[in-house]
């Protein structure tokens, strides 16, 4: 057919991860289905000739199959933010036909822990939707006050939200799920993450709102969402607000110290890029080249961003790192000091960007250990 379309076969307005498998007239795959919950993963079913498109998982969180190799049955694994892994199998139609593991979880080993809340807010301009993910401290008290940290990335390639069982294979999350979040919980911080428009994983639309502006306007949705989350929950104490983010995260947190200072108070920038026309090789296939779109590049420099940042800063980077060069660094710290404006400092010679020597050793721990420092100094503890 010379490449030529044939015929379009799935219909709907959500996100396909992937095929399973074609078996005879019908097309087995994932998508994001549920409208309702646009980051959870379903398998579907449809005919090849584009009809009788139906869900065939229905619980809610992530869903991962395997099929049999003629296609007639499938082994189908579930997990979410309150559910264990367990594995299912299941027929073309949907229906379960026996129960094949589940994991054992001892309960109490995180009776300490709450599980994690799920909450849904509007973007700043009130068009769009934002789901997020709370975690609440260890021996969570709802008659005291918290202060609240942001886990940001905000990066328009990737999403941040956790969204598998603790402790299993947490997808989407990787070690921060299993380190860093439970570690601030048990300093006592709500953390608090999300994946606001400009993000992946939400269709075309949603995922093209910062294109060529990124990262305008991001902040004025994370801000947004967490005053409305923050309104129905007296224990959260939007008076005492943090941001950490790494990568583009930490450049997210840089720009949240600038464009929303009356609400973030402290942030951590870990490997930040900061400016972002050292390094446009990430950037220029989301922002276009600075010659052909200026707005886009305008204002985004680390000296424009020392000038306008309010508030505590944590600066942690590595010398050998290849992603964001240590150039963007110092051009902040030089920035910074000709404004007169203070901060604090972790420099790793010799790590890359996650922490890591060329002998293998992590200072990732270390950085992690610094952050929780930082914060309770400047946000301080759990309050009555």
């Amino acid at each position: 057919m010379d490449g030529a379309r044939v015929r379009q076969v799935t219909h709907g307005d959500f996100s396909v991860q992937g095929i399973v498998t074609i078996a005879h007239d019908t097309l087995f795959f994932m998508a994001s289905s549920d409208m309702a919950r646009p980051y959870d993963q379903h398998l579907n079913r449809v005919a090849l000739a584009g009809k009788d498109q139906r869900q065939l998982t229905q619980r809610p969180g992530l869903h991962r199959a395997v099929a049999s190799p003629n296609g007639k049955h499938f082994v189908v694994y579930h997990e979410s933010l309150s559910v264990p892994t367990s594995s299912q199998l299941m027929d073309q139609a949907g229906t379960v036909l026996a129960e094949l593991d589940r994991a054992k979880v001892d309960m109490a080993i995180r009776k300490d822990w709450p599980a994690p809340e799920e909450f849904v807010a509007k973007s700043a301009d009130g068009k769009d939707t934002i789901h997020g993910i709370i975690f609440k401290p260890h021996g969570f008290d709802p008659s005291k006050r918290y202060p609240i940290i942001e886990r940001i990335y905000g990066g328009m390639q990737s999403q941040v939200m956790p969204r598998g069982y603790p402790g299993a294979n947490s997808r989407g999350a990787g070690s921060e799920y299993l380190n860093l979040l439970p570690y601030l919980n048990s300093l006592g911080f709500v953390i608090v993450t999300m994946d606001s428009p400009g993000t992946p994983g939400r269709g075309r639309a949603y995922n093209l709102k910062t294109h060529g502006a990124w990262p305008d306007g991001i902040i004025a949705d994370h801000a947004a969402a967490l005053r409305h989350v923050a309104k129905s929950r007296p224990w959260m104490d939007i008076s005492r607000v943090g941001v950490a983010g790494n990568s583009w995260g930490g450049t997210l947190a840089a720009h949240a110290m600038k464009d929303a200072p009356d609400l973030y108070k402290a942030a951590s920038l870990s490997v930040a890029d900061v400016d972002i026309s050292d390094g446009s090789h990430w950037i220029e296939w989301h922002l276009g080249t600075k010659t052909d779109n200026p707005e886009g590049y305008a204002g985004k420099s680390a000296a424009d961003l020392a000038k306008a940042i309010e508030g505590h800063l944590l600066i942690i980077a590595g010398t050998s790192d290849a992603n964001v060069p240590v150039s963007n660094t110092m051009k902040l710290l030089d920035a910074l000091a000709a404004e007169g404006k203070r901060y604090e400092l972790v420099l790793f010679p010799g790590t890359n960007h996650i922490h890591r020597n060329a002998a293998g050793d992590a200072r990732y721990a270390y950085a992690v250990n610094r952050l929780g420092q930082f914060f309770n100094a400047h946000l301080g503890g759990p309050q009555k």
